[in-house]
Order: structure tokens, then C-alpha cells, then sequence
């Protein structure tokens, strides 16, 4: 790419995208109009320094690119993100490269994991040490190892215990920047047990980003070598098994115990580690080791004092935040700035939590009461920490989707480890349409169906079971079971319109999955065939779903191998490939008159189409607001909107309203008045009408809802009984920028950004303007929410907190 580039100062938008690219030139950090930079799907591993230079720079996409530490982290974070950490490397002398990484010491118990640890920190071997109990870090003694540049390595230890309550609080400490040592015992488990199940559960975790280096124990003690195919483990986990060492931890002398050369493989490990290399600004170190430091005292300081000593160290306040938000990911703390209740506190100590869960996993009264747990014990439970981090502690179980509260009161959770083992009684057989998907897969992924039941809580109808749930969503009832023995997950969903119940449990499974790495490319979408045999038993075969979507795609006949009956692929397809289609191919059915009467139907399509609508432009931005009405504001002269004058649209005055993006329930909630030029008209037509013909369609069943929350705005009645009419002026007018008519001499960019319709760059239009109409971001005081469904949406505060309730009370000794 020529570097000539950065002449053209006057540029506002570039677009680069899907050419290839392994780099683009610094030059490009003198484009100071511009507005946006489109650099996703290409071939980049960073981006030059000099970007943070974009003052204007609003939109930088970087997704779907080969980036290294910390850019892939930050690009999920958003552009602000990139451009804070770009804009800390300004200044050459106040930046440092990084040569750090993680040593993570796991394996079942008492196989000598701590003893291995001292070992290779040159400590001596203490006989009886205590058993590590959830994770130990030693921050303080990090292991100094020598590195490829000449200088030296510093790998910080973290011991996990071996029992099986931790294991499911270690899970979200396991991060590609690391080392694994495997430790084993020979004598104690067999190589199937002890070394196959941990790299099972690695590479699961983990995927081909594991790197894992086996060492037996016990070398001398044990008078005999350990008898590992090494060879044979590597063919089953291919590259994540780099070596394997036998040592022994008692023997002080390295020519002989084996530490040396494991140390030296341990070195040669980490030098590859994308982690190792990664430049901050030195400020931000000089905050990170001052925050570490603490943990020596203390478990957890307040978000307050963190951005105390971020600002004593030089740090400004954008810069700050994402230097804390990158510490979280890189596991030297735990941070969640985005969950309410959370945000006020930064966790230094990640085994203060791990011990505080295992309590309750422990826990018998959980087990007696089918893992309902009654909030009245915690304080009993933890007795050790201070009563006023209760709610935290508790919070922090919610977002690691260990439990999840009952949404009527305060009183109990629900612990998804611990549902009783047993099918219960009772569950509905399907009645009315059902739409049924079966996720097979090749490995068994531990702890899904917990997680499942605990995130689908909100659907609960108290019949739950290890392997499985029956949930219900308005009228809708869904089953949702694990076969363990063929390793299958069941959605079946089933009544009037399962569309948007079976959309959004299917979300929350694909939602779930990306947390084990090592499924990608193992699991399969089986849809059921649903015939029958010849001798009328039904038939148990299935057809994967990419077949079906290329039977659709090319018109071509499919025959089940099982009952031998061609299929009827739309009918297996309706309502589970029509997820994947944009809104704007489904208008044409919804407004057929045979479907207008249906509003249930119109309901349900409507919000799961929205979700998704909304859930592609995530990757054009999550800074702002997305769904909004416009129109002319009303004034005597009414006839000029009959006319639609071309020449007089970009000269009037409109209404600009932002609704709350709860797609079940979407409403307005907060009216500008704004000047818009015509040309700003144009750019934004193609996202303007999408949205306009979604809310026109989906007023017929939303409509009702509307009333209520434009009272609370203090709408007058013309605005309540005008909103269909005006929505439809906003569809024409969005229609008369795309006609051509409105001549302004701007060609419209005609950038999907990845979606089918309509242009990624009339959002960021929309954005621009939102942003100059409201400096303050104050936008009707909607808040950006995490849905379990894996949607980013902007919703009111009501409906904000139905996803985010904030902190539960805690009954104390004296209430009791």
C-alpha cells in the first residue's frame, strides 16, 4: 500500500478491508479529517503507532484480522480502546517492551504440584507442606528464565489445587498466554486417569492454543522410570504436548533432579507465546506492579483507589480504563466495569473467589435443597470475608453462571452444579409446531448443561436435572437435554410460534460453546428427519444442517438414508435457516395480507429479526445507540409532505427519536429536534428505511405497549395516535434519498461491513449525527446491555435492569 496515502489530508473515510493486507503505512496517522477506517479481514498482526494520532478518527475495524497481544483484546473493546493504548506509545522513552507470561501448575491432588513449584524457584523442599487449596500466585517470586532478545523471561506461578470443587472456578483462569506444566505421579494415578483427562480437559478449553509440558514426580523416590507413551499422546493432542520430564522434587541438586532441563523447555515455551514482547507505556507498568503489589495485603481495593494510583502515575482517566480492562484479560486481576455491582470493584486475589464458591459448591444444604441455595446461609458460609462483599461474592457466581437468582425476591439461587441427578416427573409432551435442532459432539463438554440451565433461568419451570431442563417462554414450551452417552445436546421447542423461543435458546448454546476452544470444527447441527419408516415407526436418522441449507441454496432433492423418504427441506429449514437472513428479505412476507392478522406471529418474527439485525451491526459499533424513528417536524404547511419536494427534505427541521432496543418490547425514549442536511439524508437512507419497515411492521403487535411509555414522556395524543403514520413517513422518506431524486452530489459508499443490507456507513452517519445532537452521551439515558444471548443491546433503565438486577440482599443474623 503506497505511502502517498498520507497526503490526502482531507480524507474522512477509508476503507482497506479484505485485500490481504499484512500491514498498512504509518503515513496514514496524518489523515487528520479522517472519520472512519475500515481494516477488517485482512492479514494484519498490529497496526502502526502513529493511528493514534486520528484525533477525528470515530470507527476503526479490526475484526476478523491475525492480531497479537494486547490488539485483539482492544479491538473487541472498541476504537476507543485502540486508540487510548495507541496514543500511551507516543512517547519512544516512555515505552517498554514486556517479557512476561504465566506458569500454571495443574493436576489432580497431591502429585506434588507446590513441591514442583519451590523446585523450580530454588527453594527448599518442605516435607508436609499443606495441600493447595483453589489457586495460589506467587507474585512476589517469579521464575526468571533467559530469553531469546538476551534478556531475561519473568513467569509469574499460579498452583492450582487439585480437588474437583476448584476446577470449576479454574476454568476461567486458563488463558492462551501460558505455560501449562501437566504434574503427575506415577504411582498415585495411571496415565489415562492423571495425564490423558487433564490434556482432554486442556485441549478442550484451550484448543491448539494449549501448550502443555508433562512432568512426572517423584523421580528417585519412586525407584523407577514413569511409563508414558509420549509418542502416542502426541498423535492423539498433536502440538499443544511439547515434552515430557521426570524430576524429583526432594533433590537439590540439579544435575541429577531434572529441574534444569525442564527449565530450559519451560524457556523455550514461552519465548513463543504471542504474549512476550507486547510494548506499554511505562506508566502502565509502574500501575500494575503498584496494584500487584497490594495483593500481598490486600484481596480487593476499590475501583476508586485503582484510578487513584493510575492518576498519581501520570495515567489519564481513558487511558486508566483500559489499561485496567486490559489486566483483567491478561488474568493479573478480575474486573467487570460493564456488570452493575461489579464496576466498584477490582478483585487482586483470584483465590479469594475461587475459595468463596467452593464454599457454596461444598456446601450440603445446596445438595439437600436441589441445588436451591438459600441466601440466609451465606453469611454463614462466609463467615471469613466481610458481610458487606456478600452481594458481590454472590454477583460474581452470576457472572461466572455458576447461579443465578429467583426473579421473584430476594431469598434463594440456584446452583446449576448441583440439580438433582434425576428426570422429574411431569414434563408436557409437544404440542403444536416444533422445531427440534441436535448439536452432536466430539468431545463431552464438561459442565455445559449447568451453564445452560443457569443462564435460561429467566424461562425456569423448576424441572431441571444434570442432563437437562423443560422451559417455557409465554405460551412456548422447550426441552433441552444432553445425551452423554452419544454426546448430544437436544433443543426442542414447541407451540403456536416457537421461532424467537427456539432462536433464543439456540443463541445461548452457540453463546456458550466458543468457551471451550477445542470444539471448533467438532460440533454438528443435526436437524431430525420427522418421517416415518415403511413400517410405521418413526425414523431416528438426521441430516446436518450445511446439507440442507445447500439442498435450499441450489434447489436439489435430499433423500434420508434411514426411512429412505425424500426430504422436505424448507419445512425442516422454516424457522431455523431463516435466523441467518436479513430482515429486509422477510418484509415482502410479512406484509402479505394472509399474515396481517396474525399477530403473534408477526411478534415473534419481528423481535428475532431485530435481534439479529441489531446483533450484525454490533460489528460496526456498540458505542452508541442504533434504533431510532425520524420525521419532518409538523407545521402548517402540510401538503409539501403529500408532494414530498425533493428540494425542500434536507431543509427542515426533524424529530429524531431513540427507542430502547428490547426486542420484545421496543419504545421510544427521547426526542431531538435537529437541522439535517440533505446530504446527511442520503447516507443514512439505507439504514433508515431497514429500520423504519422493521418498527412499521412490528407495530401491529408492539403497538399496544407503545401508549404507556409515551405517556411517560409526556407525548401529546398526536404523537400516540400519529406514531404508525409517521414511522411510514419515515420509510418514505428514506425511500425518496434511495430513488436518486434528492441530488446532492454524494455517492453513497456502498460498504456491508460483512452484512447483507443495509450499509455499515449509514450507521455511522446515524452515530455522528447522534453524537453532535447530544455532546454528553446522555442519549435518554439508555444504558449498553449484555444479554446471555450473546446481544449487546441499548436499553432503558427498566428494562436494563431485568438483565442486570444489580446486587441482592442479604438477610443478616439479627433479620433472621
Amino acid at each position: 500500500m503506497p505511502a502517498e496515502l498520507g497526503q490526502l489530508t482531507a480524507l474522512t473515510e477509508l476503507y482497506l478491508h479484505n485485500n490481504r493486507l499484512t500491514s498498512v503505512p504509518a503515513e496514514l496517522g496524518q489523515l487528520a479529517a479522517l472519520t472512519t477506517l475500515s481494516l477488517y479481514s485482512n492479514r494484519l498482526t498490529s497496526v502502526p503507532t502513529e493511528l493514534g494520532q486520528l484525533a477525528a478518527l470515530t470507527e476503526l475495524s479490526l475484526h476478523n484480522n491475525q492480531l497479537r497481544d494486547p490488539y485483539s483484546e482492544l479491538a473487541q473493546r472498541g476504537t476507543s480502546a485502540v486508540l487510548a493504548y495507541l496514543r500511551s506509545l507516543s512517547e519512544i522513552e516512555q515505552v517498554i517492551t514486556l517479557r512476561e507470561a504465566r506458569l500454571i501448575l495443574v493436576g489432580n491432588g497431591k502429585v506434588g504440584k507446590t513441591q514442583l513449584k519451590n523446585a523450580l524457584l530454588g527453594l527448599p523442599f518442605v516435607a508436609g507442606a499443606p495441600t493447595t487449596h483453589g489457586v495460589e500466585i506467587d507474585r512476589q517470586q517469579r521464575l526468571s528464565l533467559p530469553c531469546k532478545s538476551g534478556k531475561n523471561l519473568a513467569l509469574t506461578i499460579w498452583d492450582f489445587g487439585g480437588q474437583e470443587t476448584y476446577e470449576v472456578t479454574h476454568q476461567f483462569f486458563y488463558g492462551k498466554r501460558s505455560i501449562y506444566l501437566l504434574v503427575w505421579h506415577p504411582r498415585a494415578t495411571t496415565p489415562d486417569l492423571g495425564v490423558e483427562a487433564w490434556l482432554r480437559k486442556l485441549k478442550l478449553r484451550l484448543g491448539d492454543h494449549a501448550r502443555v509440558i508433562i512432568v512426572a514426580t517423584h523421580k528417585k523416590t519412586d525407584q523407577r522410570p514413569a511409563d508414558l507413551d509420549l509418542i502416542g499422546l502426541k498423535q492423539k493432542f498433536g502440538d499443544i504436548v511439547l515434552g515430557f520430564y521426570q524430576v524429583e522434587n526432594k533433590w537439590q541438586d540439579h544435575a541429577d533432579n531434572g529441574i534444569k532441563e525442564l527449565k530450559a523447555d519451560i524457556a523455550a515455551a514461552a519465548n513463543d507465546l504471542s504474549v512476550i514482547g507486547m510494548k506499554v507505556n511505562k506508566g502502565w507498568l509502574a500501575v500494575r506492579d503498584e496494584v500487584t503489589a497490594l495483593s500481598g495485603r490486600e484481596t480487593h481495593i476499590p475501583r476508586s483507589r485503582f484510578d487513584e494510583i493510575a492518576n498519581r502515575r501520570g495515567l489519564l482517566p481513558e487511558f486508566a480504563a483500559v489499561w485496567l480492562d486490559l489486566l483483567h484479560d491478561f488474568g493479573d486481576l478480575l474486573y467487570y466495569g460493564d456488570v452493575e455491582g461489579l464496576k466498584n470493584t477490582v478483585v487482586l486475589r483470584p483465590d479469594w473467589l475461587t475459595g468463596a464458591i467452593a464454599q457454596v459448591l461444598d456446601d450440603a444444604e445446596v445438595l439437600k435443597n436441589r441445588g436451591m441455595l438459600d441466601h440466609a446461609r451465606l453469611p454463614q458460609l462466609w463467615a471469613k470475608y466481610d458481610p458487606a462483599l456478600h452481594p458481590f461474592l454472590h454477583a460474581v457466581m452470576e457472572q461466572f453462571d455458576i447461579c443465578c437468582r429467583e426473579h421473584e425476591g430476594q431469598k434463594w439461587s440456584l446452583v446449576g452444579e448441583k440439580v438433582p441427578h434425576e428426570r422429574p416427573d411431569g414434563i408436557p409432551e409437544p404440542n403444536g409446531r416444533q422445531l427440534r435442532m441436535v448439536y452432536e459432539f466430539d468431545e463431552e463438554p464438561p459442565g455445559l448443561m449447568p451453564w445452560l440451565i443457569v443462564r435460561n433461568y429467566r424461562f425456569t419451570t423448576h424441572k431441571h436435572w444434570r442432563l437437562g431442563a423443560y422451559l417455557q417462554h409465554e405460551d412456548h414450551g422447550a426441552l433441552v437435554e444432553f445425551d452423554n452417552k452419544n454426546r448430544r445436546l437436544s433443543l426442542n421447542v414447541h407451540g403456536a410460534v416457537p421461532l424467537n423461543f427456539f432462536a433464543l435458546l439456540q443463541d445461548g448454546v452457540d453463546q456458550v460453546l466458543p468457551r471451550w476452544k477445542g470444539l471448533e470444527g467438532k460440533v454438528r447441527q443435526l436437524i431430525p428427519c420427522g418421517q416415518t419408516r415403511r413400517d410405521g415407526s418413526p425414523c431416528d436418522r438426521y441430516f446436518c444442517l450445511p446439507d440442507l441449507k445447500d439442498a435450499a441454496a441450489n434447489d436439489e432433492p435430499l433423500q434420508c438414508n434411514g426411512c429412505r423418504k425424500m426430504a422436505d427441506v424448507s419445512r425442516l429449514l422454516a424457522g431455523i435457516g431463516v435466523r441467518e437472513e436479513p430482515l429486509v428479505n422477510q418484509i415482502s412476507v410479512l406484509l402479505d395480507e394472509k399474515f396481517q392478522a396474525q399477530t403473534e406471529l408477526i411478534r415473534q418474527l419481528f423481535a428475532h429479526n431485530l435481534r439479529l439485525q441489531l446483533r450484525a451491526f454490533s460489528n460496526v459499533s456498540k458505542d452508541a445507540p442504533r434504533l431510532f424513528s425520524m420525521w419532518p417536524k409538523a407545521t402548517e404547511d402540510k401538503s409539501w409532505w403529500e408532494r414530498l419536494d425533493p428540494r425542500k427534505l434536507g431543509t427542515r427541521a426533524y424529530e429524531v427519536w431513540l427507542w430502547c432496543e428490547h426486542c420484545e418490547q421496543p419504545h421510544p425514549v427521547k426526542r431531538y429536534e435537529v437541522s439535517i442536511p440533505a446530504e446527511w439524508l442520503v447516507k443514512i437512507a439505507p439504514y433508515a428505511k431497514m429500520i423504519a419497515t422493521a418498527i412499521k411492521v412490528g407495530l401491529p403487535a408492539i403497538g399496544g405497549g407503545l401508549g404507556i411509555y409515551l405517556d411517560r414522556l409526556g407525548a401529546s395524543k398526536e404523537d400516540k395516535k400519529d406514531i404508525a403514520d409517521r414511522i411510514d413517513k419515515m420509510s418514505k422518506l428514506a425511500e425518496k434519498c434511495l430513488s436518486g431524486d434528492l441530488e446532492t452530489g454524494h455517492k453513497r459508499e456502498e460498504l456491508t461491513d460483512g452484512l447483507s443490507a443495509p450499509d455499515g456507513a449509514a450507521l455511522r452517519e446515524f452515530h455522528k449525527l447522534l453524537r453532535d445532537i447530544d455532546k454528553d452521551s446522555h442519549w435518554g439515558d439508555l444504558r449498553p446491555t449484555a444479554t446471555k444471548e450473546g446481544d449487546y443491546l441499548w436499553m432503558c433503565p427498566e428494562h436494563h435492569k431485568e438483565f442486570n438486577p444489580g446486587l441482592i440482599t442479604i438477610p443478616t443474623a439479627a433479620s433472621n
